[in-house]
């Protein structure tokens, strides 16, 4: 795995990840001082948009592979104008039907009118966005697929400047506070999207193809089943955040909520540069033979796991720092919720190598059908009980326990003897840690 060329295109694809993870963070950071509720309204936008943020997923996720494959048959002057144009459409209808469903849903979501208030303002904002943000996501997967990451990643680290900046001029010194970040967001959207114009263009793309029916089928009916493996488990994070608003579940006491909504997104960036290896190991994975893909997986448990620990033990001792200089958290809803992410990081590393492997074998639907359930069947009764209880180490087992039965799920979908490989994996540490 460590031959020369095997991590080119990594980097490119782990920034604009982070980079996007990143701009979750700034707002939530700029948002935190407008007082204690903001950062559950921000959240609660993002949850009743989880059905957005799907689709957006799955667009650029597909979107990626049509390219690279309309590349290598020399069709992607076909391909990409039409994916562009279809991503386009998809989220002209996300923002409309979020225009009307939005506030409602947010209502009764929160159970709290001040809160409700205060999200509801944005909604309009982040459903005029919608359709700029699909075509910037898709686009960018394209300028991916055509060996053009690195401008993408320049431009979007220049986003994120500008986006403080942006963030900066309309929460503070026009005085919009909260909504302020949202027309921020709207205006780096439409900006980006005249970037990414221009610079597909600059590869002879013409945008303007009208999408065939042929064509749009297939791109429709791959969107619909990578969806589907990423809609649940969001609508299970959804019912958590109402779980913190029922009064049957304890008494409500929004700080939980606050700690629980800032976790979100610091969850959000620590799991980024999984979320980009997993896919960058899918690609290096698929074609091989189940003895190669069984080595692979040895090589990448003996490499990475030591590394994931020391982060997973530098993230639990950072904990409390974390808190008071970034998120404004503090107490034991936050310090639970953040050790219990770093105690479950070794293991989320062992199952996204999993996952990689299933991916690489187009066998979605298996890692989907696992972690479904693990977030429904555990995840949310975990925490249910652990707010009826107002106990956080009891709630947040709620990020341990669901991956630790996805890794028994999973070990039963490999195409390889899961058990034999692990064996054969310590094997090699401990015949390398002889050597020394």
């Amino acid at each position: 795995m460590m031959e020369k060329g095997f991590w080119r295109g990594f980097a490119p694809l782990l920034a604009f990840y982070g980079a996007t993870a990143l701009s979750f963070q700034i707002d939530l950071y700029m948002i935190a001082p407008l007082g204690s509720g903001a950062p559950t309204a921000y959240l609660t936008l993002t949850r009743v948009a989880a059905l957005d943020l799907v689709l957006m997923g799955a667009s650029g996720a597909v979107a990626s592979l049509l390219v690279a494959k309309a590349r290598l048959a020399g069709e992607a002057q076909e391909a990409i104008p039409q994916i562009c144009w279809l991503a386009s459409l998809i989220g002209f209808g996300a923002g409309v039907l979020g225009a009307l469903l939005y506030p409602g849903l947010i209502i009764g979501m929160t159970g709290r009118a001040d809160i409700a208030a205060v999200a509801i303002s944005a909604t309009i904002w982040f459903a005029l966005a919608s359709p700029f943000r699909f075509f910037v996501n898709v686009g960018s997967f394209s300028l991916h697929a055509l060996g053009d990451g690195a401008s993408v990643v320049r431009w979007k680290l220049g986003g994120v400047a500008a986006k403080i900046a942006a963030n900066w001029l309309c929460m503070d010194i026009l005085g919009f506070g909260f909504i302020g970040c949202f027309i921020a967001g709207f205006a780096i959207s439409v900006v980006s999207s005249i970037w990414i114009f221009r610079r597909v263009a600059s590869h002879g793309v013409a945008l303007f193809a009208v999408p065939k029916w042929t064509y749009a089928r297939v791109f429709l009916h791959s969107i619909f089943f990578e969806a589907q493996r990423l809609f649940w488990p969001q609508m299970a994070m959804s019912v958590s955040v109402i779980l913190f608003s029922m009064p049957w579940l304890g008494q409500v006491d929004y700080r939980r909520l606050d700690a629980f909504s800032a976790g979100q997104i610091l969850i959000l960036f620590i799991l980024t540069p999984m979320t980009a290896l997993t896919r960058f190991f899918a690609l290096r994975l698929a074609g091989l033979s189940e003895t190669q893909m069984a080595a692979f997986a040895q090589t990448l448990w003996i490499k990475g796991t030591p590394i994931v620990s020391a982060v997973a033990a530098l993230l639990f001792a950072l904990s409390g720092p974390l808190g008071s200089a970034i998120y404004r958290q503090e107490g034991p809803w936050w310090l639970t919720l953040v050790e219990a992410l770093a105690l479950s990081l070794p293991i989320r590393y062992v199952t996204n190598v999993m996952r990689a492997v299933l991916h690489a074998r187009a066998s979605f639907a298996a890692a989907a059908v696992s972690d479904s359930f693990a977030s429904w069947s555990i995840a949310v009764p975990l925490l249910a009980l652990g707010l009826f209880l107002d106990e956080p180490w009891v709630a947040y087992l709620s990020l341990l326990a669901p991956e630790a039965f996805g890794a028994l799920c999973l070990a039963r979908r490999m195409p390889f003897s899961t058990r034999q490989a692990v064996e054969d994996a310590f094997g090699r540490l401990q015949r390398q840690s002889d050597s020394f």
